[in-house]
């Protein structure tokens, strides 16, 4: 069989990449902001898409993002010719407190025990994450809009459908700082723990996985 011009350099773009860290599941319950987030990032960081999967879901409930979590994780083993999720990760939020979610959220926390699938959550949403880029607060925060009202202070017209960049991402040191303060803060006190986030732990290992030079600084 005759070969075009070209086809041998075809071929080799096909190769699949040389993976050198963990492979990561992030099943995340944000249709848009979440998926823009976490698929800004890993091209920020120089992540494969093979490397980096990022999937939301039909079903939104804490639980059964863990299931679908599980599934794919199954799926993911049986593939040939894909490495398998060395890391998968489900992402949520708490919403309204005393909320049925609450509960599901617990439920879901046991499952991904026993699944060994690891949690980044915040209460009350993902946008308490972002906030913590541009400042330290532990104020009361009721529900998701007021994080993003408070976000839209620093983002003035932020949106769901937000297109993340270098500002952002190049503050995430800062962001990870504060997570953990936040988190010392409610440890040292008698409080309801919000707000609060743990997404920061995901976004380390992420950067764990990304060759020395184009690594964030987090420390």
């Amino acid at each position: 069989m005759n070969r075009r011009a070209g086809d041998g350099n075809k071929l080799a773009r096909r190769k699949p990449p040389t993976i050198t860290g963990d492979c990561f599941l992030i099943v995340v319950e944000g249709k848009k902001t979440e998926v823009n987030y976490f698929e800004a990032l890993r091209k920020f960081l120089r992540l494969h898409v093979v490397q980096v999967a990022v999937v939301h879901p039909p079903a939104t409930d804490p639980v059964s993002l863990v299931e679908h979590a599980i599934k794919l994780r199954n799926e993911r083993r049986r593939q040939s010719g894909y490495p398998a999720f060395d890391q998968v990760w489900v992402v949520f939020d708490l919403e309204k407190q005393h909320d049925e979610r609450r509960k599901k959220a617990q439920d879901a926390e046991a499952l991904a025990g026993r699944e060994k699938i690891q949690l980044a959550v915040s209460d009350p949403c993902f946008e308490f994450w972002l906030l913590l880029h541009y400042c330290y607060t532990t104020v009361h925060l009721k529900s998701g809009d007021d994080a993003k009202r408070l976000l839209a202070q620093h983002l003035p017209g932020y949106t769901e459908a937000y297109d993340f960049g270098p500002d952002l991402f190049n503050r995430t040191r800062d962001a990870k700082l504060r997570a953990e303060q936040v988190r010392a803060h409610h440890d040292s006190c008698s409080s309801d723990r919000n707000p609060i986030t743990n997404v920061d732990r995901l976004i380390v290992e992420l950067n764990r996985s990304v060759p020395g030079p184009f690594q964030l600084p987090m420390e």
